[in-house]
């Protein structure tokens, strides 16, 4: 089978003079167009839907604005829609008198965190939460430690013993009034004290667009 070139040189060396230029013109035009096709890249293939139970990274918080003044955990409806929906990256939420970061929330606001945690390696962990208000911590289910009622900003700790591997997490904030913060550290076999990495926290993606999420 001829090449493209050697197409483009076999119409060059027929003989012209019973052609009308117009047709060599318009077949040479046509031979360029089939290389140009057949010479570019494949179109790349149409990105692959998300899979309902795929995990990515950070935390999902529910953000709840309350009318009333807190002085402990609200009690949330099941049904409330709400204020703020996001993904945080990491608990690390320095003590402030201003907005919350990226919010228009300054008091009288609560925030459930839930998510995976990825512990590197077993053994006892020590978890510091360290808020003005509350603050509490769950993993699979269990509390692990709570930082309750209305205070500066303070820190409380708690061990518990885990396997290597993602645990689920539950994490819980809420503000009253003046002063707001929020920072949840860990220290472990090979881990010094550290706020926990992003790199540790994974959240349930949404599904897309015509998938059902996983029971």
């Amino acid at each position: 089978m001829l090449d493209d070139s050697t197409r483009l040189l076999s119409l060059a060396n027929v003989r012209t003079d019973h052609i009308p230029m117009k047709a060599i013109l318009l077949a040479l035009t046509a031979l360029q167009l089939v290389a140009s096709a057949q010479n570019a890249p494949a179109a790349s293939a149409a990105a692959a839907p998300r899979p309902a139970d795929a995990w990515l990274p950070g935390l999902h918080g529910k953000y709840y604005q309350l009318s009333e003044t807190l002085s402990d955990f609200p009690d949330i409806a099941k049904d409330k829609k709400p204020d703020l929906e996001r993904v945080d990256k990491q608990i690390k939420f320095p003590s402030t008198q201003d907005a919350w970061t990226g919010t228009s929330f300054v008091d009288n606001f609560y925030v459930k965190w839930t998510g995976r945690v990825r512990i590197p390696k077993a053994g006892v962990y020590t978890f510091f939460l360290d808020s003005d208000d509350g603050s509490r911590l769950s993993i699979d289910g269990r509390q692990i430690a709570a930082n309750e009622g209305t205070h500066d900003m303070i820190e409380i700790s708690a061990k518990t013993e885990l396997t290597a591997g993602d645990h689920e997490i539950v994490f819980e904030y809420f503000e009253s009034e003046i002063d707001s913060g929020c920072i949840l550290s860990w220290e472990g076999p090979g881990v010094t004290k550290q706020v926990i990495p992003a790199d540790a926290f994974s959240h349930k993606a949404a599904p897309t667009a015509g998938e059902k999420p996983s029971k």
